[in-house]
């Protein structure tokens, strides 16, 4: 999607909302009731966050799965693909 969007340097903004927000955030290293507020709240809506939680209540707690880390992984999975799909092959734009 960044690369869609900005293209040869779609790596800084991704790394600085996945990796530098995003990991610290998920609740895999510390869990999100002993992480700082912020990172609670936007931990749960990244895709490292919810990738954490599903896998977590999977594990431990199997017949109490909950939607919402899978809602969120399936709403950056969609939009990811149609900005890729509305942005990768503008006329235009000169990039193969």
């Amino acid at each position: 999607m960044f690369n869609s969007l900005i293209g040869r340097w779609a790596i800084v903004p991704t790394w600085g909302v996945m990796v530098l927000i995003g990991n610290p955030s998920s609740g895999g290293a510390v869990s999100w009731p002993l992480l700082p507020s912020a990172f609670g709240a936007v931990g749960r809506w990244l895709p490292p966050g919810a990738s954490v939680n599903a896998q977590h209540t999977a594990v431990y707690f199997g017949d109490h799965q909950h939607a919402m880390p899978f809602l969120v992984l399936a709403a950056w999975a969609t939009i990811s693909c149609g900005v890729f799909c509305a942005w990768h092959r503008r006329p235009g734009d000169g990039r193969i």
